[in-house]
């Protein structure tokens, strides 16, 4: 019994040095792990430090980003209001200067259609004036013809008054002549 107790007494011995060294090994495993999980956690809470801070910078920057862009949309809305202002006065003076040229073009084809009448009017004259001195050139022409034909009438006059004269002069002669001869 002894023996066996002795044998019960070595294995139970050998147990327990199995199991205190599985025990021991089982422990520096869950050391080993429980180090490599806080050695882990501490990396990833480095990490995740590091990328919120990245995002926060990141944040930052849209944020600025966001604020420049609404500065310069109101800079552009600012811009595009006072264009789009400029335009309307700029087009209201366009009409008014379309409204004015309008008149003035009322105006000028009013005087064409006047000035029109009147070149009509003195074309009409001037055509009249040139039948007035054609009728004048034909009538200084047969003026002319009339004149020379009364001069040429008085030359036969007086050349046929020079003959009558020199005739009844030759008449008395012949006459007295004869007269003389009967006495």
């Amino acid at each position: 019994m002894l023996a066996l107790f002795n044998e019960r007494a070595t294995r139970l011995e050998t147990q327990q040095k199995e199991h205190e060294r599985i025990n021991a090994r089982y422990k520096n495993t869950i050391h080993d792990l429980e180090q490599s999980v806080i050695a882990e956690a501490e990396r990833l809470q480095e990490e995740y430090e590091r990328k919120v801070s990245s995002h926060e910078i990141a944040l930052t920057q849209l944020q600025d980003q966001i604020n420049q862009l609404i500065a310069e949309k109101r800079i552009v809305e600012d811009a595009l209001e006072t264009e789009r202002v400029s335009n309307k006065e700029e087009l209201k003076e366009q009409k008014k200067t379309v409204f004015h040229l309008e008149g003035d073009m009322k105006k000028l084809e009013d005087e064409r259609s006047q000035l029109y009448r009147q070149n009509q009017s003195l074309m009409d004259a001037v055509d009249d004036l040139k039948a007035r001195t054609r009728r004048l050139d034909q009538l200084e022409e047969e003026n002319q013809k009339l004149h020379l034909e009364v001069q040429l009438l008085r030359r036969e006059k007086e050349t046929f008054e020079n003959r009558l004269q020199e005739q009844v002069e030759l008449a008395v002669l012949r006459e007295r002549s004869t007269q003389q001869n009967k006495q």
